[in-house]
C-alpha cells in the first residue's frame, strides 16, 4: 500500500486529520526510510492534493490541509502548493481559491513580512524564482476558470503573486536560462493584469529587475545543451530558400488550421482571412510559379481528405470541394488588386488541375472515401460523382478554370444546368431564397428536414455554400422581426443534425448567427404573449442552439455581432455555480422559491403561466443549480426529487439538462453527503431517451470526473452495479474506448504538461513519412508558455538521429531540417486572433538570444547550427512581412480582426504583435551591437546579408563591415 493509498482510504473512512497524519507518517517511514521529516511531510502533502479533483471543498479535505500547513514552515508548504497547481488535480476555482486563502490567512496571522514567513530567510533568489515561476503559472490558470462570487480565485492567486514578488532583492546570480523562462512567462502574462493596479506595478517591477539580468552577456549559460551536439545536413543553396516545388508540409499545416479552427478569425468560415493567410504562403517562395503554386495546394488538401480519420473525412470533403473554391476566388481577387497583373490564374489552376484527372493513386483513394460518404445518404439509386469531377464542377462555376478545360475533360460539367438545390427550387416553381427558407421554416417537419438534411450534406456538395448563406439571411431575418417559432424550430433543426453546424462553420462566421440568436433572447419576453408554455419552450431552444454552437465549435469570444450591436453571451454560457443566501437579492430568493415549490412540491399540478411569466429562460438557467441544490439540502425525499427532475424530460424545460448534469456531476465530484441523490439524477436523465445527445457532450468533462470517481469506490459499494451501466450507455456517446467494468487508473500527475511536446513530435513523424502534418499551436500554448513550445521546436529537430548524423551530404537530414524550417515558419508566422499574444516578438527577442549564446559557447562554432538558424531567422522574417501586406489589402469591414478597422494596417498589427519592420531594426540593432563580443551574432548578420531578397526587405541588416565566420 503506498502512501496516495493511505491518504484516500483514511479519507473515505472519515479518519481525523490528526489520524491521518500520523498513519501516514508511519507509512512514510516504511516506503521512504532514509527520507528526512521534511521530505516525509512534502510525500503527505504532495498525497492529499492527489484527492483535490475528486474532493475539492469537502471539510475533511481541508481540515487535512490545516493540520499540514501548522506542522510544516509555511514557506515549504506555499512551495509545494505552487508547484503542484501545474498539476490538472488543481485547476478548479474551488481547489485554487480554498488553498491559496489558507495560505494567505496563515501568513497574515503569523504577522510576518512575506520574506520570512513565505519564503524562508535560507531560500536563495533562484529558488524565490522557480517559486514565483509557478506561482505565474497559477494565476495563468486562475484566468481560464470560471468564477464566482463564492471562488474570486483570481483576487486570491494574485494577491500571493504580489507577496511573493515583494521578496525579490538581486536577481544577478540567477541562471540566465531560468531568467529567459521567469521573463518570458511574466511578458505573457502582463496583458491580463491591467486592469490590476497593484499587479501590474508589481510585475513590471519584476520584468525590469530580470531585463538587468538578461543584458549583461558576461552571465550568460546555455540555455540548450544538445545543440552541442547538433549537426545538419543542409547545403547552402538550401538554406533560404526551399529548393523543392513539392512542400506538402507548409500547405498541410495552413489547411489543418483553417478546418481545426473554422471559426477563427483566419479559419475557413472568415473567408478573407483565410484567403490573406494563402496569399502571404504563395509570396512567400518567390521561386513558385501560380501552377506550382495550386498544384501543392490541390495535392496537399487531397492528402489531407485521404489521411483524415473516418469521423472527420465528411468535413474535409466539404471543405476540399465546396469551401476551398471559394478562398481560391477570394484569393485571386486579393491578388489582382494588391500585386502583379497579368498573371493567368486559369491557366495556372488548368495545368495544376490536369495530373489530378489522370487517375493517380491519391485521387482514387479520395474517390473511394467519397463514394462512400455519399452512400451514407441512403439514397443508392442516385449516380454518384467522382470526387474529382465534383470539385472541377465547382471551379468552373466560379470561373476558376476555362470551359475548353473543363469539357475535356469533364465533358457532363458544361451540360449540367444548375446545383441541386436551384433545381429543386426550379421544380417546387420557387426561388432559390424561398425554397431554403420553406426546409428551414415550421412548415417543414424536423423529420423530413432530417432527411433532406443528410443528403444535402452528403450528396449536395455543390450546394452548401449556398446552403449557409442562405441560413445566414434567414437567421437574420427572423431574429430582427422577432419570430420566436422560426428561429426556435430552425435552431432545434440544427442541433438535431449537428453536421450541419460543420457546414456552417466551415462557410460563414457563426458568431454572426449566435449574435441573431442572442438580439432575439434580448428583446423578447414571456409577459404578453398569449401561450407563455410554448414561448418558453421555443426560447429554451435557443438558448440550447448557442450552447451547442459554442461547445461544438469552440468558440472563444464572449461578445457576438448583431444588427443591435455587440452582444454578450454570459446570460446563456455560465457554469454551473450554486449561490449562497447572502449572495442573493430579494428577486433572486423570491425566483428560487417559487420554483422549488413548483418544482419538487409534489402537490403541485403543474407549472402555471404566471411563473413562466415571471422568468426569463436566461433567469433560470442561472437560478437552477442553486434550486437544485437546495432543494436537496432540505432533505426532500427521493419521490419529490424524482418528480422535480421528470419536468426536465418535458419539452418545456430539456434545454435546462446541460446545467444540471454539470451541477450534479460536480457535487459529486466534490464528495457531497448528498452524492447518492445526484447519482439517482444522474442516472435518470441520462438513461432517458428525452436526454439531448448534445447536453451530455456539452457535460463530458464534469460526467468523466464524476464517472471516474465513483468507479473507483470500493467493489461492495451498492452504486457500484449501476455505475458501471451508466458508463457503458454514456460509452458511445462520449467516444470512450470502450465499456469496461474495470476500474480506471488514476490520471498521472504533470500528464498535460507532456502533450505539447507529443503534438510537436507527431507532426514531425507525420511529415517526415511523406504524410500531411497538422500542429495545432493554440492547443500547445494551453499547456505551455511560448518560449517552453520553442524549446520543443528546437529539442524534436536535435533529437533526429540523421541529423544528429552530421553529414553535410546526408539526403535525409536536408529533408528533415527543410521540415523544421516549414514547422518552425508556420509557428512564428502564422496570424494569432487580437485577445492571443503574438509568437515572432517573443522568439526575436528572448528565444533567438538564447539560441545564440549557446551557439558561442561551442568551440569552434558549430556551422550547421548556425545555417538553420539563420534559415528559420529569415524564413520567419520574410514570411511575417508578406502576411502583414496581405492583411493590409483586407477591406475595413472585413471581419477578420473587427477591432483593426479603426486604423489601416490595424489588422496586421493586432496579429503579429507589432509591424514585422520595427521588430527587424530591433533585432538587427541587437545583433549589430553584440557582433564584436559574440561570434554567433556575427555569423548570423553574414549568413543574413547573403540573401539579396531579404536585404532588399530588410535593409535594417545590412552590415558593410561583417567579420568571417570562425
Amino acid at each position: 500500500m503506498s502512501l496516495v493509498d493511505v491518504t484516500r482510504n483514511c479519507f473515505l473512512n472519515g479518519y481525523p486529520a490528526s489520524k491521518w497524519l500520523k498513519l501516514c507518517k508511519l507509512q512514510s517511514t516504511k516506503e521512504f526510510p532514509d527520507a528526512s521529516e521534511d521530505e516525509n511531510l512534502a510525500s503527505i502533502l504532495n498525497s492529499a492534493f492527489t484527492l483535490c479533483n475528486a474532493f475539492g471543498g469537502h471539510p475533511d479535505l481541508q481540515a487535512y490541509f490545516t493540520l499540514l500547513i501548522h506542522t510544516m514552515p509555511l514557506s515549504r508548504f506555499t512551495s509545494l502548493f505552487l508547484q503542484a497547481t501545474r498539476s490538472q488535480e488543481l485547476h478548479s476555482a474551488t481547489n485554487l481559491h480554498l488553498l491559496t486563502t489558507m495560505v494567505l490567512e496563515t501568513h497574515y496571522n503569523s504577522h510576518l513580512p512575506p520574506l520570512g514567513s513565505l519564503v524562508s530567510f535560507t531560500d536563495s533568489q533562484s529558488d524565490l524564482l522557480t517559486v514565483i515561476q509557478d506561482a505565474l503559472s497559477m494565476v495563468r490558470v486562475a484566468y481560464t476558470l470560471a468564477e464566482s462570487p463564492s471562488t474570486p480565485v483570481i483576487a486570491s492567486t494574485s494577491e500571493l503573486l504580489i507577496l511573493l514578488l515583494s521578496c525579490v532583492s538581486d536577481l544577478s546570480q540567477v541562471p540566465t536560462s531560468q531568467a529567459l523562462t521567469a521573463y518570458a512567462l511574466g511578458a505573457e502574462l502582463h496583458p491580463l493584469f491591467r486592469q490590476n493596479y497593484k499587479m501590474t506595478n508589481a510585475v513590471e517591477g519584476f520584468l525590469m529587475a530580470l531585463g538587468l539580468v538578461l543584458g549583461d552577456d558576461a552571465k550568460v549559460e546555455q540555455e540548450v545543451q544538445m545543440m552541442h551536439q547538433m549537426q545538419m545536413g543542409l547545403s547552402r543553396s538550401e538554406t533560404f530558400i526551399p529548393s523543392s516545388s513539392a512542400d506538402i508540409v507548409s500547405f498541410s499545416l495552413l489547411l489543418h488550421e483553417m478546418v481545426q479552427h473554422r471559426t477563427a478569425p483566419y479559419g475557413a468560415g472568415r473567408i478573407q482571412g483565410a484567403a490573406a493567410t494563402l496569399l502571404a504562403l504563395f509570396r512567400w517562395n518567390s521561386s513558385w510559379t501560380p501552377a506550382v503554386f495550386y498544384t501543392q495546394l490541390i495535392v496537399s488538401s487531397l492528402t489531407c481528405l485521404a489521411e483524415a480519420p473516418k469521423i472527420a473525412a465528411p468535413l474535409w470533403r466539404s471543405f476540399v470541394c465546396s469551401r476551398l473554391p471559394d478562398i481560391l476566388l477570394c484569393f485571386e481577387q486579393m491578388q489582382g488588386t494588391d500585386g502583379p497583373h497579368g498573371i493567368d490564374w486559369r491557366n495556372a489552376m488548368q495545368l495544376a488541375f490536369s495530373p489530378v484527372t489522370r487517375g493517380s493513386d491519391l485521387i482514387q483513394r479520395c474517390n473511394s472515401i467519397s463514394e462512400i460518404i455519399t452512400r451514407e445518404a441512403g439514397d443508392d439509386e442516385q449516380p454518384i460523382i467522382p470526387l474529382h469531377q465534383t470539385l472541377l464542377r465547382r471551379f468552373y462555376r466560379l470561373g476558376l478554370v476555362e470551359q475548353s478545360f473543363v469539357t475535356a475533360v469533364d465533358s457532363g460539367a458544361t451540360n449540367e444546368s444548375s446545383p441541386g438545390l436551384q433545381r429543386e427550387a426550379q421544380e417546387s416553381g420557387l426561388d432559390l431564397d424561398s425554397y431554403i427558407e420553406a426546409k428551414l421554416s415550421p412548415e417543414t417537419s424536423h423529420h423530413d428536414f432530417a432527411i433532406w438534411a443528410k443528403r444535402l450534406w452528403y450528396r449536395e456538395l455543390s450546394s452548401h455554400s449556398t446552403f449557409a448563406d442562405a441560413v445566414q439571411k434567414y437567421f437574420e431575418r427572423i431574429s430582427q422581426a422577432h419570430e420566436v417559432e422560426a428561429l426556435s424550430h430552425v435552431c432545434t433543426g440544427l442541433i438535431q443534425n449537428d453536421f450541419l453546424l460543420d457546414l456552417l462553420a466551415l462557410h460563414l462566421p457563426l458568431q454572426e448567427l449566435v449574435g441573431s440568436a442572442l438580439l432575439l433572447l434580448d428583446e423578447t419576453n414571456c409577459e404578453t404573449v398569449g401561450d407563455p408554455q410554448t414561448a418558453f419552450t421555443q426560447m429554451g431552444q435557443i438558448v440550447m442552439f448557442i450552447q451547442v454552437v459554442v461547445h461544438r465549435c469552440h468558440i472563444r469570444e464572449t461578445s457576438f455581432p448583431s444588427p443591435r450591436g455587440a452582444l454578450s453571451s454570459s446570460s446563456v454560457i455560465r457554469p454551473a455555480v450554486s449561490y449562497h443566501e447572502n449572495e442573493l437579492n430579494a428577486e433572486g430568493r423570491a425566483t428560487i422559491q417559487a420554483w422549488q415549490k413548483v418544482l419538487f412540491d409534489t402537490s403541485n399540478e403543474g407549472i402555471a403561466d404566471s411563473i413562466l411569466r415571471a422568468t426569463t429562460p436566461q433567469t433560470l438557467l442561472r437560478m437552477l443549480p442553486t434550486i437544485l441544490t437546495k432543494s436537496i439540502s432540505k432533505g426532500r425525499d427521493s419521490e419529490s426529487i424524482s418528480n422535480g427532475v421528470s419536468w426536465f424530460l418535458n419539452p418545456l424545460l430539456s434545454w435546462l439538462i446541460p446545467v444540471i448534469l454539470k451541477c450534479v456531476s460536480s457535487e459529486i465530484t466534490r464528495g457531497n453527503p448528498s452524492s447518492g441523490i445526484y447519482f439517482i439524477i444522474l442516472r435518470t436523465l441520462c438513461n432517458s431517451s428525452e436526454c439531448p445527445k448534445q447536453a451530455i457532450l456539452m457535460s463530458r468533462f464534469e460526467l468523466l470526473n464524476a464517472l471516474r470517481l465513483l468507479r473507483s469506490q470500493p467493489a461492495q459499494h451498492p452504486m457500484n452495479e449501476t455505475t458501471t451501466q451508466l458508463y457503458e450507455r454514456l460509452t458511445p456517446i462520449l467516444g470512450l474506448q470502450g465499456p469496461s467494468k474495470a476500474k480506471q487508473a488514476p490520471i498521472p500527475w504533470h500528464t498535460q504538461s507532456h502533450q505539447p511536446r507529443l503534438i510537436v513530435r507527431h507532426a514531425f513523424s507525420t511529415a517526415k513519412a511523406g504524410k500531411a502534418p497538422s500542429l495545432d499551436i493554440d492547443r500547445c500554448l494551453i499547456l505551455c508558455t511560448p518560449i517552453e513550445l520553442f524549446q520543443i521546436l528546437w529539442t524534436e529537430l536535435c533529437s533526429s538521429d540523421t541529423v544528429g548524423a552530421g553529414s553535410t551530404t546526408n539526403t535525409n537530414s536536408s529533408t528533415e531540417t527543410e521540415i523544421a524550417k516549414r514547422m518552425w515558419t508556420f509557428v512564428l508566422t502564422h496570424p494569432r486572433s487580437s485577445n492571443q499574444l503574438p509568437l515572432l516578438p517573443a522568439f526575436a527577442h528572448v528565444y533567438l538570444p538564447s539560441m545564440l549564446n549557446a551557439v558561442d559557447r561551442n568551440s569552434p562554432m558549430n556551422m550547421v547550427q548556425m545555417t538553420t538558424i539563420a534559415g528559420i531567422t529569415l524564413s520567419a522574417l520574410m514570411g511575417n512581412l508578406q502576411l502583414e501586406i496581405a492583411l493590409r489589402a483586407l477591406p475595413a469591414s472585413s471581419n477578420t480582426t473587427p477591432a483593426a478597422a479603426a486604423t489601416p494596417g490595424g489588422s496586421s498589427r493586432l496579429a503579429l504583435g507589432e509591424p514585422v519592420a520595427t521588430l527587424a531594426r530591433k533585432l538587427a540593432s541587437t545583433l549589430r551591437s553584440h557582433k564584436r563580443t559574440s561570434n554567433a551574432s556575427a555569423e548570423l548578420l553574414r549568413q543574413l546579408n547573403q540573401s539579396q531578397p531579404f536585404i532588399a526587405s530588410f535593409p535594417a541588416f545590412i552590415d558593410t563591415d561583417s567579420k568571417p565566420s570562425t
